[in-house]
């Protein structure tokens, strides 16, 4: 499987973006840590469609399916996944160490 079918590469950029707004919403807002992913999906949305939008080759209908669906929903989906699968292994190496595993108590 070829990775630019999965994700065009210019998006990843965009991983990066929603997991600092991620960091900022965890730690700096009353949201709830489970409704974080779901805020991050809105915003990578709304940023790779309109991302997909203005650099879309299509014309008319077409347009609309590549930025919306593909670009949007599809491509947003996967940046989001990035970013918080991203968050959650990085912090979850750096909290507990790599490769420490944790001595047992009587």
């Amino acid at each position: 499987m070829d990775f630019n079918t999965l994700i065009r590469t210019d998006f990843i950029v965009i991983a990066l973006f929603l997991n600092a707004i991620g960091a900022i919403l965890k730690y700096r807002t009353p949201l709830s840590n489970k409704l974080i992913p779901s805020v991050l999906f809105v915003i990578s949305f709304v940023v790779c469609a309109t991302w997909g939008w203005f650099t879309s080759v299509y014309a008319g209908g077409a347009r609309w399916a590549d930025s919306l669906l593909i670009a949007g929903l599809v491509h947003g989906m996967v940046v989001t996944s990035i970013a918080t699968w991203g968050w959650d292994t990085f912090y979850g190496a750096f909290k507990h160490g790599l490769g420490k595993k944790k001595e047992k108590t009587r």
